[in-house]
C-alpha cells in the first residue's frame, strides 16, 4: 500500500467490500496517492483515460458491458464538472456509477485559489447520494467516514440503480 492517510484506505478498503475493482482514473495531482495506490493492490483494474468527459462515458460503456458497477476517479475544480454529460445519462438510465473526485481543503473556497469550485454538490439532481469526507482527526471522523463511504456504495443499487459521488478533500 503507498499510501497511510486514514481516509484513502477507507476508501480502498470499502471498494473492496462492495465489489467495485473497475476505476476509470483521469490525470492531475490532487488524487495521486489514492491512484497510486490503487495501482498498487491487483485487487482493482484500472483505465487510464486523460480525458475526463471521455472517461466518464468510458465508464458507462464498461458498466453497460459487464453489468457491474464502475468507479471514475478524477482531480478537482474543472475535471469535476467534465463527468456531467455522463453523470446524467448514468442517472436516467440507472446505471451504478460511482464518482470519486478530489478537492481542495474546504477552508480553501471562496478564496480564489486555482481550479477551486464548489464539488460537494455540483451533481444536485442527477445522483442519488452526494457526500463531502472529513478529514480525519479523530476515531468519530473515522467512523463517520466509513459510515458515509458505506452508505454511497449501497446507494448505488438501494431502489434502483444509479450514480452517487464521494467528494474527498
Amino acid at each position: 500500500m503507498y499510501t497511510d492517510d486514514k481516509m484513502l484506505l477507507q476508501i480502498i478498503s470499502l471498494l473492496k467490500a462492495h465489489n467495485i475493482n473497475k476505476i476509470v482514473i483521469s490525470s492531475g495531482t490532487r488524487h495521486f496517492p489514492l491512484i497510486h495506490s490503487l495501482e498498487a493492490d491487483d485487487y482493482f483494474k484500472l483505465y487510464s483515460i486523460v480525458d475526463e468527459r471521455s472517461a466518464a462515458f468510458f465508464a458507462l460503456g464498461l458498466i453497460q458491458r459487464t453489468n457491474e458497477p464502475v468507479a471514475i476517479c478524477c482531480t478537482s475544480g474543472s475535471a469535476v464538472i467534465n463527468y456531467g454529460s455522463a453523470v446524467t445519462e448514468a442517472f436516467y438510465q440507472h446505471l451504478p456509477l460511482l464518482l470519486i473526485t478530489a478537492d481542495r481543503l474546504p477552508e480553501f473556497l471562496g478564496q480564489k485559489e486555482d481550479q477551486m469550485i464548489e464539488q460537494k454538490n455540483i451533481f444536485r439532481g442527477f445522483i442519488k447520494y452526494s457526500c463531502q469526507l472529513p478529514i480525519i482527526n479523530s476515531e468519530i471522523d473515522e467512523w463517520y467516514t466509513n459510515r458515509i463511504i458505506n452508505e454511497a456504495c449501497i446507494n448505488l443499487f438501494q431502489n434502483g440503480k444509479g450514480p452517487v459521488h464521494i467528494n474527498y478533500p
